[in-house]
């Protein structure tokens, strides 16, 4: 499983991160993998951001960012943006027996992930 945080829907590189994911899905999908967005909008805006953009992989809501500060990515505040408690973009590749593959966070917001990397590393995860 390929968990991707994102800060928020509807913002700039977050659409354009999910949307290269959702164009990258069948390679993915074609070694076993799946793909998860989690961000901490709620439930209502990441139904219609999936339904904007046509993303066919589940997307999570973290409001009480619980998993976000599980999986140590809870970036508060979010420097230069003024907001509190928004998920630093990351990605997270983790087996089927729950041992992390993979891993790659930025503090930087407008970073987005090494989409290659990240496809090579779910390729090579065991299944």
């Amino acid at each position: 499983t390929t968990l991707a945080f994102f800060p928020f829907a509807f913002s700039g590189v977050c659409d354009k991160e999910m949307c290269t994911f959702r164009d990258g899905l069948s390679r993915i999908s074609g070694v076993g993998g799946q793909i998860t967005g989690i961000s901490v909008d709620s439930l209502f805006t990441l139904k219609v951001f999936a339904q904007t953009y046509g993303l066919q992989f589940p997307l999570l809501s973290d409001f009480n960012k619980k998993v976000t500060r599980l999986y140590g990515v809870l970036q508060d505040p979010w420097v230069g943006y003024g907001y509190r408690g928004v998920a630093k973009r990351s990605v997270f590749v983790v087996d089927t027996k729950g041992i992390l593959r993979y891993k790659w966070i930025t503090d930087v917001p407008s970073n987005e992930p090494p989409y290659e990397e990240v496809m090579a590393a779910v390729a090579k995860t065991p299944r």
